[in-house]
């Protein structure tokens, strides 16, 4: 097996990856180890974020399996696990799960879980459907993993006010779900309840 050509292994991988979603994980998985085992160099110049942002699954999986860029950031400054929580839900679990930081911030100290809450107001319109479930679905996976519900931004401002202020019912109740502090104040001594009036 030693003495097999690991191009052809790998090609053959390659024709396998095209039954499925599932199927295109493991090959990229496969494909990684075997090309370390013949001593392969490997180059993963892709970038991740373009990657999630356009939805292009299959090469977002091989850039995962080939060593996961959690460092990346974007041209704003999030990092990839707030690009997978706006843009593409799909890559929000197994970016938790490969060690993303659910806390780690962007250039205005907005974590993925800020962005969400921030954002979560859409319109009661079927089109807008899955948005609202994707967006609400991310939330539950970061808050799950533990991370503090009353984390504030530099300004002092928790999710739950981000919440408040755009006048998400269901991040809010989410939100309250985990405990978030109905009492916590921000940097101008303003509380979640304040927030929400001030947006109406």
């Amino acid at each position: 097996a030693r003495s097999a050509k690991p191009d052809h292994t790998v090609a053959i991988i390659a024709v396998c990856s095209e039954n499925s979603f599932m199927c295109r994980s493991v090959v990229a998985w496969i494909a990684f180890w075997i090309a370390v085992f013949f001593n392969i160099e490997v180059t993963a110049d892709g970038s991740l974020i373009e990657a999630i942002k356009n939805n292009r699954h299959e090469e977002a999986e091989q850039l995962i399996a080939s060593g996961p860029k959690l460092s990346e950031v974007d041209e704003e400054g999030n990092p990839v696990l707030i690009v997978a929580a706006l843009r593409n839900s799909n890559f929000v679990k197994e970016l938790l799960e490969l060690g993303a930081d659910p806390a780690a911030g962007n250039e205005r100290g907005f974590n993925a879980l800020h962005c969400l809450a921030a954002r979560m107001y859409i319109p009661d319109d079927p089109t807008y459907v899955d948005y609202r479930e994707g967006f609400y679905k991310n939330a539950r996976l970061i808050l799950e993993t533990g991370i503090d519900v009353n984390l504030p931004t530099p300004q002092g401002w928790t999710p739950l006010m981000l919440a408040a202020r755009a006048g998400a019912d269901d991040m809010i109740r989410l939100l309250l779900e985990f405990d978030a502090g109905m009492e916590t104040v921000d940097s101008s001594g303003k509380r979640a309840l304040h927030h929400a009036v001030s947006s109406q």
